[in-house]
């Protein structure tokens, strides 16, 4: 395999596994306003972010699936963050603090600003804001 060749073209998805993923579902919907398709029979819950592939144009998706944690492995430790591109990210870390949610103080990089809190299960969860080049 060649080290100059990047094999990665996409984010293809997100799995969470969940001992309750209806619960995980509603919370994503209440405080993200994903709304989720439902699989009876992986007991599985999937929302689609829809992008346009840069170069042919071609239509695609990234897939945030929750899914049961029958088969999952057993990992204590979540040594992962979840990062979401927002926008308004003061005026959404507020709407979500209204609805009871620990949310840090919005922080401001070279990189963005930035706010962080953890879903129902204890995954962490970082907010993004691009600074737009005019306000830099």
């Amino acid at each position: 395999m060649s080290s100059d060749k990047n094999y990665v073209a996409h984010l293809g998805g997100v799995f969470l596994y969940s001992e309750k993923p209806g619960e995980l579902a509603e919370w994503y919907t209440k405080h993200f306003g994903f709304r989720f398709e439902h699989s009876e029979e992986y007991n599985a819950y999937y929302y689609s972010f829809p992008y346009k592939e840069t170069g042919g144009g071609k239509y695609s998706e990234v897939v945030w699936s929750i899914m049961g944690a029958t088969d999952r492995p057993r990992i204590e430790f979540k040594g992962f963050v979840i990062n979401f591109r927002v926008q308004d990210i003061k005026e959404f870390a507020d709407a979500l603090r209204t609805k009871g949610v620990s949310v840090s103080e919005v922080d401001e990089f070279d990189e963005g600003r930035f706010a962080w809190l953890t879903d129902l299960e204890g995954n962490h969860i970082e907010l993004w804001e691009e600074i737009p080049a005019e306000d830099q």
